[in-house]
């Protein structure tokens, strides 16, 4: 958000290291155990363990290496911290305002640039650092849509109409990458809410009115890319086409190295073009197979007991 201030200064690396310092320290003193052993903490580690074990097997055992040290390894530290140091309501609340103010930002930021000519339809882009890629950054926006409903509707008086706004911007953040897989899950995450919702709460109908609206004039204007949802064929630049065609290699070589993976980090050995799946079921599947997918979902599928 600030690199005019900080400029190439590891500002972040600095405050993670140091959380995890922190958080280490504290719980050498009070005699605790590093980290609390949920299902979910547990299917994290077999993941973790998968990936040392496949590393001999891989095309680019360095690539492997490579991965698991820094995005993984992110990734480990962020879920254990969380686990572990968000356990109350409170504090769960507090950490989705957080998330909720950082992403509206961001959204802000992409309108901005998509209004002032900087991203349109002919160079979609991200907002820069691990939102670069606008399928990963529309991805994360609209995860966040329902939860800023539902902070909303547990708030009151201007608080309320703050969350509901910061919901109308995630939104319309998604809308102007124009991802098809972000579109798509928005569409879906409204189904669920207005289900969930039905007649009790009128804004939320207004807001999903206006949606609507928003969604049908970028569909309109997006050059066709979101319609080619219905028709890959009919994407001139190819995109659709090779995504299907991805998917088919991905399931593919899922298939075909479902016991043994093909280690972490390598899909792009065996894709079309050096791509990623764009399908996070189908490489996790392919890298860590069988075990690693039966992990991957049991860490989405079980919170929501």
């Amino acid at each position: 958000l600030l690199p005019g201030i900080f400029g190439a200064f590891p500002i972040v690396k600095m405050v993670a290291v140091l959380t995890a310092l922190t958080y280490g320290a504290s719980r050498f003193v009070a005699s605790r155990p590093i980290t609390i052993w949920p299902l979910e903490v547990r299917m994290l580690l077999l993941m973790v363990i998968l990936a040392v074990l496949f590393m001999p097997f891989a095309v680019s055992p360095q690539d492997s290496v490579d991965t698991f040290s820094d995005t993984f390894f992110k990734i480990v530290l962020i879920f254990v911290l969380t686990i572990n140091l968000v356990n109350s309501y409170k504090r769960l609340h507090s950490l989705l305002k957080l998330l909720l103010t950082c992403a509206s930002a961001l959204a802000v930021v992409a309108i901005r640039d998509f209004l002032s000519g900087r991203n349109s339809r002919a160079s979609i882009e991200g907002v820069g650092g691990m939102f670069s890629n606008p399928n990963d950054f529309a991805a994360a926006l609209a995860l966040l849509v329902p939860l800023a409903v539902a902070v909303a509707l547990s708030s009151k008086g201007l608080a309320r109409l703050a969350y509901v706004a910061c919901s109308m911007l995630l939104s319309v953040g998604v809308l102007i990458t124009f991802s098809r897989g972000a579109f798509l899950g928005l569409m879906a995450l409204g189904g669920v809410l207005l289900w969930r919702l039905r007649p009790r709460f009128v804004l939320a109908w207004i807001a999903a009115g206006l949606l609507m609206v928003v969604a049908v004039s970028v569909m309109i204007g997006s050059g066709n890319r979101l319609w080619t949802i219905v028709d890959p064929d009919a994407d001139a630049t190819g995109s659709a086409q090779e995504r299907r065609l991805i998917l088919q290699r991905g399931a593919l070589v899922a298939a075909r190295h479902s016991v043994i993976g093909i280690g972490m980090g390598n899909f792009h050995h065996y894709s079309s073009r050096e791509l990623v799946a764009h399908n996070a079921y189908l490489e996790v599947w392919a890298e860590l197979g069988t075990a690693g997918l039966v992990a991957y979902m049991t860490l989405i599928v079980v919170p929501f007991r």
